[in-house]
């Protein structure tokens, strides 16, 4: 026998591994995906920018906080040994903001690859989707003509 087999049936193969990692996602998309397909385009859209608030409202207090340490660093009136402090203040600040995303991008798979899925069926088995227009759309689309 073989140490790559030996190794196989000790310690699993890495499609083994991958699958029993990613299995539980793919469940709780399958939970999830369903309730996509009786949405309006616009309620679908309107999915998309509800879970763009909720992962930026996840580490707005965060976001904020470094904004005013980033602030504070920069203030000339602020003494060079406390500016260190501060800045090292900011860098754990940021290590802990990618923590909070990691945490809420990692909770929001379900839902972002079921809004993904289902527009991607609907542009599939439609020429056109139509879409109420919202000021976010006038100005992407400003001097543009197939929009």
């Amino acid at each position: 026998m073989d140490i790559n087999k030996i190794l196989s049936n000790f310690f699993g193969n890495k499609v083994d591994r991958d699958m029993k990692e990613i299995y539980p996602i793919v469940e709780k998309v399958k939970e999830v995906y369903p309730t996509f397909s009786a949405l309006t385009n616009d309620e679908l859209r309107q999915r998309t920018f509800d879970l763009k608030a909720k992962i930026a409202a996840y580490v707005q207090e965060e976001e904020a906080e470094l904004v005013r340490l980033k602030e504070m660093g920069e203030d000339p009136e602020v003494d060079v040994n406390e500016k260190e402090g501060i800045y090292n203040q900011a860098d754990k600040l940021i290590e802990t903001i990618d923590e909070k995303y990691e945490e809420i991008l990692r909770e929001s798979i379900p839902e972002a690859f079921s809004i993904v899925r289902e527009t991607a069926r609907r542009f599939k088995e439609n020429e056109e989707l139509e879409v109420t227009a919202l000021e976010y759309d006038r100005e992407l689309a400003a001097g543009v003509d197939h929009i």
